[in-house]
């Protein structure tokens, strides 16, 4: 059991915070974890230019690995460096895989083979977002430019190259109406990151763009259930809450200094446990890893990973910075080994998964009374 320092308050019992199975299988480091979109199954791709797909629901049915998940399958051939992400469509029948090969792929589930090579980018590929139809697939690349490809056409050249960013993109996804463009606007928006500190926003149909300039670096990219607001990791340590329609800053959570008492009590490094033995300095960090957040399945919480292999979730309102709010977590978990650089939230269930540096991803659950 991962072990919970609480914060301002006991974590409430709708947040998974009990590591119930642990995924086991790749030899180096996992660089992403993703649920399909009913939650049914996950995901992983890693260093050793690999993708899993696991059911974290079951346990392996193997005996020796007791605590495990079960591994469903292994999908190897093509990539000759790393698994920087993946995207599964919607029908579950077809995923995407990109990382440092100039080419992604798209992969056919049922039979664990490529169906399609996509090749155009200059430099490696860091993101791969398909639309709600699974008929377009983008990808977002160290080259500074975001390509969309249309999956119905044998043309294996992209239908448009985005190409206004100053530096590498490090993700990329597509939403439905309802952000810049307005509801019943009838169109699609992409959304990207970049190291050049903007999230850049397209109305593709009427061929707009917004940017959104946080000044610092921004590895990630993710958006409310509510599809209303939008949160974004910065090299900085903040992770920054946007508001869709506007851009404005809503709520920002912050590396937060403290000190774990004997008790497991976390304190405000202002206010030293002098009574502690041996206190445990604690502190949210993301200055060199790709480290990305998400928000729970209910849109109360935010968690984001941290460079020390620690979980942090704050309350979405109340466990901000802004308007000099102290911004303490709402509870610091730690069962990572290094980095925590990748998760993904279930999209109805109170369940997360996680994917570290040290190799192993996470399934993390309510705890049971």
């Amino acid at each position: 059991m991962a072990p919970i320092h609480q914060a301002s308050r006991v974590p409430p019992p709708s947040l998974p915070t009990k590591v119930r199975r642990k995924l086991v299988g790749h030899r180096g480091p996992i660089y992403t974890i993703r649920f399909n979109e009913k939650g049914t199954y996950c995901m992983t791709g890693g260093q050793d230019k690999s993708i899993k797909l696991w059911n974290p629901f079951r346990p392996s049915a193997d005996a020796n690995k007791a605590g495990e998940a079960m591994l469903v399958q292994t999908f190897t051939g093509p990539h000759g460096y790393e698994i920087r992400d993946v995207a599964i469509t919607t029908d579950n029948a077809r995923f995407a895989s990109c990382g440092g090969d100039t080419a992604f792929y798209l992969w056919d589930v049922a039979t664990a083979r490529v169906v399609k090579k996509f090749s155009g980018h200059a430099h490696m590929i860091n993101s791969v977002a398909f639309n709600a139809e699974g008929t377009v697939v983008l990808s977002g690349s160290y080259d500074r430019t975001v390509k969309i490809w249309d999956l119905r056409s044998n043309n294996r050249d992209p239908i448009q190259t985005l190409d206004d960013f100053k530096d590498s993109v490090t993700r990329v996804m597509v939403l439905e109406e309802g952000g810049r463009a307005g509801k019943g606007a009838g169109g699609k928006e992409v959304l990207a990151t970049s190291v050049d500190g903007c999230l850049r926003t397209y109305d593709i149909r009427k061929g707009v763009m917004w940017m959104d300039d946080c000044k610092e670096p921004l590895s990630s990219v993710t958006v409310s259930g509510d599809g209303q607001c939008v949160l974004m990791n910065g090299l900085d340590g903040v992770v920054r809450l946007l508001e869709r329609s506007t851009g404005e800053m809503l709520n920002n959570y912050q590396g937060y200094d403290c000190w774990q008492e004997a008790s497991g009590k976390v304190v405000a490094i202002a206010n030293p446990p002098f009574t502690s033995i041996l206190p445990t300095h604690v502190r949210h960090t993301h200055q060199a890893y790709p480290i990305e957040s998400c928000f729970d399945n209910t849109d109360a919480f935010v968690l984001s990973g941290s460079e020390d292999g620690s979980l942090y979730v704050w309350d979405l309102v109340e466990g901000g910075s802004e308007g000099g709010k102290e911004g303490k977590p709402v509870a610091v978990l730690k069962e990572h080994k290094r980095a925590l650089g990748s998760m993904s939230f279930h999209p109805s269930e109170a369940v997360l998964v996680t994917a570290g540096y040290d190799g192993v991803g996470c399934c993390w659950f309510r705890e049971t009374r």
